[in-house]
């Protein structure tokens, strides 16, 4: 039994080894290159839209512009009966895009400016 525990320890320590070494040697790889090594972990699409998300915004918005009363729920109700298969969350995520986007604030509003 004291072998086994032996070679189980062996083995953890190897793998461990392993790591460290695999950390070095990205460390160096992108020192290398001169990037960034949050920038080699980041993800490649990040913050960008799909063509779906992009139709569903479209979608929102001009159900917005006809009904600028309705909330969430109910602009999913409208595009779910259209055959979309949307939930709560995306539509207001996309909302939220959308509005950061396109609309102006209040104090810019009520002064006649128009949307940046």
């Amino acid at each position: 039994m004291v072998f086994g525990n032996s070679q189980a320890k062996q083995t953890k320590e190897t793998e461990i080894e392993r790591d460290r070494l695999y950390q070095k040697v990205g460390k160096l790889q992108v020192e290398l290159i001169g990037l960034p090594r949050s920038s080699y972990y980041r993800e490649g699409l990040a913050g960008q839209e799909t063509p779906k998300n992009l139709e569903f915004m479209r979608l929102i918005d001009n159900e917005y512009t006809d009904h600028p009363f309705y909330g969430t729920r109910q602009i999913r109700n409208v595009l779910r009966r259209k055959g979309h298969k949307i939930n709560r969350k995306r539509v207001q995520r996309l909302m939220q895009k959308n509005w950061n986007s396109i609309h102006c604030t209040e104090a810019e509003y009520q002064q006649g400016s128009s949307p940046k």
